[in-house]
């Protein structure tokens, strides 16, 4: 008999049954693929690193010409460390050229050959062991940028020397592998190395990478920030796995989508399970009435939803390993992913047993009514007939409102229990379509750039190559006149500007006890006094300094303490006058006057040239004066302020742009589907309300327009709340990510019209058609249904 029940009620509610099906398959499919893939990431990064052998400590250094003796005496004396490797590398500028065209790097780009430090991977994941000459080994994201494939030839020419090479493949390197890490290496054999620098122009365009093992990476650190020495990068393999902090990112907003998923499907659930019950009163009350217990009358509703939930999981568990191995197919272009691929079947599993159980768990909660109805409440479909109150906070005696705006409001404000799913599946769904475009669109705003220790501007004048130019001894008096001389071009040219630049510094820095090596940045042709703090004054003189609050948290400084920096041989003491925060090597930061006397020798980089245009011209003008500066300026990459903040942050932001696309059409979808099953619920329950209306004249399309008209209500209350709660929810969520990389504090860019006008239109076109179609049933509800209201 039993059976018999659950087949005929499968069969009568298709639409929900089906509707919910699709909710629960969909929640198994992301929670199961998203939480594999989350572990995957997680776990294979440490046995990348093993595989590749990637040292505890790794120590970058510039313009070394061969005397790193200092830093070589520390790793020989240090007691800390149990074996250390070097490696060379040269730092390519323009050196690079295809079909008679410079080949742009779109970061640092390193020179270097097969060593025993590190062990590289090519595309299929099959450690390199051998190079032959003549051919080289670039990025994936070189190879794309530059449109090469396997067999391209390039050309690699410095001072008279020239030499081709044939691109043999991608590879896979751990330590420089993350495009935050914003170097490349390219890889040519060791023959070929040898030649270009032996023979080749390099000038101070050379370098070493120290590989350490350590059993405490830890107290290495600290023994080396006391060291003082001024290299490029030094870091532990933890810092490493964080510049491939976005893959992980990507893979926590997919569980967070998966989470409000199941949060949908339980609300759905329970407006099923409620509708249900109200409809079936009469059922219920004859089978208590004939002596059938209430446990056995809740597991009918249980074993119907079991099986639904069952046909869902097993559905999402079969979807969510290919769907994962899609997003883990993008992630393993940068990394060796280990062969269990996302987390394992196993997990996928377990995921989807989870669903199915906190399904029927909740499904039990909500059928728990079932036992307080008598068999007379249920046979009068659990209402008195009476009604104490006054039913809603409407009267059109009041009031001019038309009358299906009146019908409308009057079913909500009355009935809102009745409406209280849609309203949180539609601030979810707005919720979860804010949040990543106000990140998307805050990624790709010119405005970040202050987070990177930066003024904004106009343009931006990158090269790699004519910023080494100025890392010797009076570099800073070169700087000026590159800077001078720009000005003048762009004034000849009728585009008068201001120029200015960064350099940038590694010096250790302490107070007490306390040490760290930071990195560290000062501006030539720029006033310290124009960028931002989050507290303080900005370093007016000689003998101040602003630090980001990691730096100044990891020696304990504040405000009008005096720390030491140790700059080249001698250690000087500097007030504190400001915090800030950047995101450049994941939050440190000293921030020297422009007033400071430096010796640009120990400078190992900087940022772009920047141009300020004095008569301020608008978006077009900026671009059409940035495609004249690569005329003027052929040496150089010329970016405005977004697409330099995309450079400086490798492709996050088109990472995070892909799952927004995904986020947007899978609301669209959920949408469709509530709208649809909320319209064919609502025409069930209220044939008698359609019935009554057309007996009294109102023509199909107006009882149409009063159904579609409370959807559309609902979905604008829905745009407005979510659009509330994106700020706070936004800094709870993506605003994590922007301080894992070192923000202490990140406002998100708003573009209204995108978010609260063109999104909200096309939720709301989609959520609105679809009711509309769902509601043509309509014509055929009779007058006579008006013989069915209680």
């Amino acid at each position: 008999m039993y059976l018999h029940i659950l087949k005929k009620d499968l069969r009568r509610k298709k639409t929900m049954n089906a509707i919910l099906l699709v909710f629960i398959a969909l929640a198994a499919t992301f929670i199961a693929s998203s939480t594999g893939n989350l572990i995957a990431i997680s776990t294979a990064l440490d046995s990348y690193f093993d595989r590749a052998g990637l040292g505890d400590f790794t120590v970058v250094t510039a313009n070394n010409g061969g005397n790193d003796g200092e830093l070589i005496d520390f790793l020989n004396e240090s007691e800390l460390v149990e074996s250390w490797g070097r490696s060379e590398h040269l730092y390519l500028g323009q050196n690079l050229w295809r079909n008679g065209e410079v080949l742009e790097l779109q970061n640092t780009g390193f020179l270097s050959s097969l060593d025993a430090q590190l062990t590289f991977f090519d595309s299929g994941d099959r450690p390199l062991t051998a190079i032959e000459d003549g051919t080289i080994y670039l990025p994936l994201k070189v190879m794309e940028d530059a449109g090469l494939v396997r067999g391209d030839t390039i050309t690699l020419r410095t001072g008279a020397l020239e030499m081709d090479f044939t691109v043999a493949g991608n590879v896979k390197d751990a330590f420089l592998g993350s495009s935050m890490m914003g170097s490349s290496r390219l890889l040519i054999s060791r023959g070929d190395y040898q030649t270009l620098a032996r023979e080749g122009d390099w000038d101070n365009q050379t370098g070493a990478i120290y590989s350490v093992k350590t059993g405490d990476a830890p107290a290495l650190q600290r023994a080396y920030n006391r060291l003082g020495f001024p290299a490029v990068v030094a870091c532990d393999r933890s810092l490493v796995a964080t510049t491939y902090v976005m893959d992980t990112v990507v893979a926590a907003a997919l569980l967070a989508v998966s989470a409000c998923l199941i949060l949908i499907s339980l609300v759905i659930l329970r407006f099923t399970i409620t509708f249900t019950l109200e409809e079936e009163y009469r059922e219920i009350g004859i089978m208590k009435a004939i002596g059938i217990p209430a446990r056995k009358i809740r597991g009918l509703y249980l074993v119907k939803y079991l099986a639904i939930a069952l046909a869902g999981a097993t559905a999402g568990f079969f979807a969510s390993i290919p769907f994962g191995n899609l997003f883990l197919e993008r992630v393993g272009k940068n990394i060796v992913l280990p062969a269990a691929g996302g987390g394992g079947v196993l997990l996928h599993l377990l995921c989807c047993v989870l669903i199915v159980a906190v399904v029927v768990s909740f499904c039990s909660l909500c059928t728990r009514r079932i036992g307080s109805l008598s068999p007379i409440d249920a046979i009068r479909s659990g209402k008195s007939g009476e009604r104490f109150h006054r039913k809603g906070a409407l009267r059109l005696s009041r009031g001019r409102m038309p009358v299906l705006p009146f019908l409308a409001l009057g079913d909500i404000l009355s009935g809102f229990r009745r409406f209280a799913a849609l309203l949180v599946t539609f601030t979810i769904g707005i919720v979860l379509i804010i949040v990543p475009v106000n990140t998307v669109n805050t990624l790709g705003s010119g405005h970040l750039i202050d987070l990177f220790g930066m003024v904004e501007s106009d343009l931006y004048l990158n090269s790699d190559e004519r910023t080494m130019e100025f890392l010797v001894p009076g570099g800073r008096e070169k700087l000026r006149v590159h800077l001078r001389q720009t000005e003048e071009t762009l004034a000849q040219e009728g585009m008068p500007a201001d120029c200015w630049a960064e350099t940038i510094f590694r010096f250790r820095i302490s107070l007490g006890e306390e040490s760290t090596s930071a990195f560290a940045i000062q501006g030539t042709g720029v006033d310290a006094g124009r960028y931002t703090y989050s507290s303080g004054s900005a370093p007016a003189g000689p003998g101040e300094v602003a630090l980001t609050h990691i730096t100044a948290d990891a020696v304990g400084a504040r405000i009008g303490d005096r720390v030491k920096i140790k700059i080249g041989g001698e250690e000087k003491s500097f007030l504190v006058t400001a915090i800030y925060q950047s995101m450049n090597n994941l939050g440190e930061g000293i921030r020297f006057s422009e007033k400071e006397d430096l010796d640009y020798h120990y400078g190992f980089g900087g940022f772009a040239t920047q141009v300020a245009f004095r008569d301020h011209p608008g978006e077009g003008e900026i671009a059409a004066r940035a495609q004249r500066l690569k005329e003027l300026f052929p040496r150089e990459r010329i970016y405005i302020g977004a697409g330099y903040v995309s450079y400086m942050i490798g492709d996050t932001a088109e990472q995070i742009d892909q799952v927004k696309q995904l986020i947007v059409a899978v609301i669209l979808a959920i949408n469709a589907l509530v709208a649809l099953l909320m319209m064919k619920s609502f025409l069930t329950r209220e044939k008698g309300e359609i019935g009554m209306l057309k007996s009294i004249g109102f023509r199909d399309g107006a009882i149409l327009a009063w159904q579609v008209l409370r959807i559309g209500i609902v979905l604008a209350a829905a745009t407005l709340l979510g659009a509330a709660l994106s700020g706070p929810i936004a800094q709870l969520s993506a605003a994590k990510a922007f301080e894992m990389m070192g923000a202490s504090h990140i406002e998100f860019i708003v573009r209204p019209l995108e978010v609260y006008l063109l999104y909200p239109l096309l939720v709301l076109a989609v959520t609105l058609a679809v009711s509309a179609l769902a509601a043509l049933p309509i014509r055929r509800i009779s007058p006579r249904e008006t013989n069915n209201i209680e």
